[in-house]
């Protein structure tokens, strides 16, 4: 049997989605939609639905807090109340281990709400970091950022950049840490 994905979802699989998040079974959807149930089972991991399934789990979460009145003020109320716990822990004169762990955990969840937590990850493109560039190429870079206005040439910055530096490829030589010459490489 193929793994095969689905490309779009049509109005039956995101009803299929539809039926999942209410809590339907796969039974009931296949009973419900006419479908065998080994079908429905295919169709529940496929990444198109489960995408799906978030999203409308999502809407479901905003709307059932956005629409039970007081919701919203009770939240902003107590996020008030926790802001001044944390003011008060910070602020306590005592200076035991457990009050001095309690105060930094306070102090780096203050700066976290803030906006100024941890850096969780960090990636970076390598071909963002280092490319080669023809000769072409360069003369197309100049080209452009002269017709845009990125850089105007006068008199006062004419001699900034004159032209790139380009390093054709072809043969090198690998040498040790002493200057000893090897066999030159091809590259």
């Amino acid at each position: 049997m193929t793994d095969r994905k689905l490309l779009e979802l049509s109005a039956r699989h995101k009803q299929m989605a539809r039926l999942l998040v209410g809590g339907h079974s796969q039974s009931e959807i296949g009973r419900l939609l006419e479908m065998h149930k080994s079908t429905v089972s295919r169709y529940v991991h496929d990444p198109l639905i489960v995408q799906e399934m978030k999203r409308l789990q999502e809407m479901a979460d905003v709307n059932a807090v956005a629409c039970v009145p007081g919701i919203p003020e009770k939240i902003r109320e107590a996020a008030q109340k926790g802001i001044e716990i944390l003011k008060e822990i910070l602020s306590d004169t005592r200076d035991t281990p457990e009050i001095q762990r309690l105060k930094l955990n306070a102090a780096l969840e203050v700066l976290s709400r803030a906006g100024y937590g941890p850096v969780k990850q960090v990636k970076i493109d390598q071909s963002s970091v280092f490319t080669h560039f023809t000769p072409e190429d360069i003369d197309d870079l100049k080209r452009r950022a002269v017709e845009e206005g990125l850089a105007p040439v006068s008199a006062l910055n004419a001699h900034l950049v004159v032209d790139a530096e380009v390093i054709e490829t072809g043969e090198t030589h690998s040498e040790d840490a002493k200057g000893n010459s090897e066999n030159p490489e091809k590259v």
